[in-house]
């Protein structure tokens, strides 16, 4: 029975003080967990704890429907060196669009490769030849490559859970190269967001001169698909979790001790999520609309983040000072406009936030998808629910279509969106809930998880090889004159690609001598008239073709030889002096301007080749 492998670089578990298994609350762990599949499946991620090596596979299957959880052990030096130096402070920064902030470290890209073989290594001793593995986020960038290289009847499937950066902005990555080959030994690649999926396909392009269709790529005789699968949330379950008494009676104590209108925002510290952009435009709020002050506060949960690197401590202590800052300037004995939390709340806080508060603001730089404004909206009270203001900039943007989207460095428009969505009204509230929770119902994060998976388990519709109908040139010309010696033949051969290889110069093609003496053997049977069909001129193919009784057919028919009456004919009824030198002028224009391209005149034609110029600018 064929296997499914789940690779993420944190295990769907952690163990206690008391040494034992409590299960992640992440939202992988919940998608993964929920899908129904009918091969054994397995967990594999990384640890740096020993005890974690040593938990016999029975007290898995206990906790979680997975035959097993395979850890790979990491020294703290080396998961360090990968994880934070590496995986944080390389590809983080620049997928989020914060490119001065990478610190590019050749013995981290080198732990980062090693970390890559060391998972590689493990599965290929237990993979066998129909098994799934589908790998996760930017941590395993190279694992597809390394696995593909000895297992070729695997499926591979690769889903990136952040952004996938502009290709300006991920041509800065000095292994930029190394990453897109080793994503594409994948079968399926899948991204939150079209965009992200169009800026993977300019990458491909303009780094590696491999074209795709959008949807797929052909790279080393073999189709890549690719996929847009916006992760989602377990809406069900958060909305009965949200309506349980205890969040009510939560509600009921926060209720006193705000006593306003409450705009909410529920970050990780990290820099991609905007908190001082969003703490100016609440600023500008209460500035442009004074007589807001006493009436809204706005409450920040920030939950800790690499609080022992110090970009983050500085970080926060710049968040720290700047609510410090609106306090003092607009705070009152009874009102505290900006509530900070630097910590991680319950969820029963959490919910209760959510369900008591008038809007949620999501202000990210960038974020690949931001599952808070997801569970924002499963949470409401859908008789008067609240609303959710979201930057353009989140992979939520593109599925929460009733959300106020907002530029988040546009910090007056910002402020006039959060002003627009405490002042509306209910019937409108509750119609833009219903929209978003149509599709939140009909779209879990369990479907998102079995879409893919079922995407990846499509069969290919890969190009093959062409296979010969023949073993060899005798047996093809024989069975060509001799089967079908009472029937006249037509026998058409392309020249580029087919008789001649395609080089980068034209001019430099000649006909290979064993092909062309194919072509003579053909065109010497009575029954066959052999002819060449090309875009080039009259005068090169024949050259190439002068002894052989064989028709031309040039400029892709512009002008035909037969060579049974040795008589050129034209088939162009244009008048070609009026066309071509306008056309030549305006090519000629074109030309200038890319770099490696040249024009070909013809008698018919005039062509434009590009062929040595970069792929992408011509």
């Amino acid at each position: 029975m064929n296997r499914c492998f789940y690779v993420s670089n944190r295990l769907p578990f952690n163990i206690d003080e008391s040494d034992k298994i409590k299960r992640g609350s992440g939202g992988l762990v919940t998608a993964l967990l929920g899908v129904k599949n009918s091969c054994p499946t397995y967990w594999v991620g990384a640890t740096t704890d020993e005890r974690i090596v040593n938990i016999p596979s029975k007290e898995f299957k206990d906790n979680f429907p997975f035959e097993d959880v395979i850890s790979i052990f990491l020294s703290k030096k080396l998961y360090d060196s990968y994880y934070n130096d590496f995986c944080n402070d390389v590809i983080w920064p620049l997928f989020h669009y914060e490119g001065n902030r990478v610190k590019f470290r050749a013995g981290a890209w080198k732990d980062y490769i090693k970390v890559n073989k060391l998972f590689a290594d493990k599965l290929l001793k237990i993979l066998k030849d129909g098994d799934t593995v589908w790998i996760h986020d930017f941590h395993f960038f190279l694992l597809p490559q390394f696995l593909r290289a000895s297992k070729k009847k695997i499926k591979i499937g690769f889903f990136l859970h952040i952004p996938f950066p502009s290709s300006e902005i991920f041509r800065q990555l000095p292994v930029r190269r190394e990453i897109l080959e080793g994503l594409l030994h994948c079968d399926l690649i899948g991204f939150h967001d079209y965009s992200y999926l169009r800026h993977f396909n300019n990458s491909v392009l303009g780094i590696l001169g491999v074209e795709s269709d959008f949807l797929s790529i052909l790279y080393d005789k073999r189709k890549v698909k690719l996929g847009v699968y916006p992760v989602s949330i377990e809406t069900n379950k958060m909305q009965e979790q949200a309506a349980r008494p205890r969040i009510e009676k939560r509600i009921n104590d926060l209720k006193s001790v705000y006593k306003t209108k409450t705009i909410v925002g529920v970050d990780r510290l990290d820099y991609s999520k905007g908190m001082n952009l969003k703490l100016t435009a609440f600023e500008t709020l209460l500035e442009n609309h004074p007589e807001l002050i006493g009436k809204v506060s706005f409450v920040q949960v920030a939950v800790p983040s690499r609080i022992n690197v110090e970009e983050y401590a500085q970080l926060k202590h710049q968040i720290e000072q700047y609510v410090g800052e609106i306090n003092g300037r607009f705070g009152t004995m009874e009102y505290v406009p900006v509530r900070y939390i630097f910590n991680s709340v319950t969820s029963t806080d959490l919910l209760a936030l959510y369900r008591m508060s008038e809007v949620l603001f999501v202000g990210s730089k960038r974020d690949g998808m931001n599952l808070v404004s997801l569970e924002y909206v499963a949470a409401q009270n859908e008789k008067n629910p609240g609303t959710v203001v979201l930057s353009e900039f989140t992979g939520a943007a593109s599925i929460l279509s009733e959300a106020i989207r907002v530029n988040p460095w546009d910090t007056n428009a910002t402020a006039e969106a959060l002003y627009e969505a405490l002042q509306l009204p209910r019937a409108e509230r509750v119609q833009k809930h219903e929209n978003s929770m149509k599709f939140l119902k009909n779209y879990t994060s369990v479907q998102w998880a079995q879409s893919f998976l079922q995407h990846l388990d499509t069969p290919q519709q890969v190009q093959k090889a062409t296979k010969s109908l023949f073993n060899g040139e005798d047996e093809a010309i024989n069975e060509i004159s001799d089967k079908l010696r009472d029937q006249k033949i037509a026998l058409f051969l392309d020249f580029d690609g087919t008789l001649a290889s395609i080089i980068d110069d034209p001019k430099a093609v000649q006909l290979d001598a064993s092909l062309k003496n194919l072509v003579k053997r053909l065109s010497k049977k009575t029954n066959i008239n052999v002819v060449i069909v090309s875009g080039r001129n009259s005068k090169y193919l024949q050259g190439q073709f002068a002894d052989l009784s064989v028709d031309l057919a040039c400029e892709h028919g512009a002008s035909y030889y037969s060579h049974t009456r040795d008589k050129w004919e034209s088939f162009v009824f244009s008048n070609v002096k009026a066309w071509m030198s306008a056309a030549k002028t305006i090519m000629t224009n074109y030309t200038r301007r890319v770099p490696g391209s040249f024009i070909e005149k013809k008698n018919a034609c005039i062509v434009w080749h590009y062929r040595t110029a970069p792929p992408q600018f011509a």
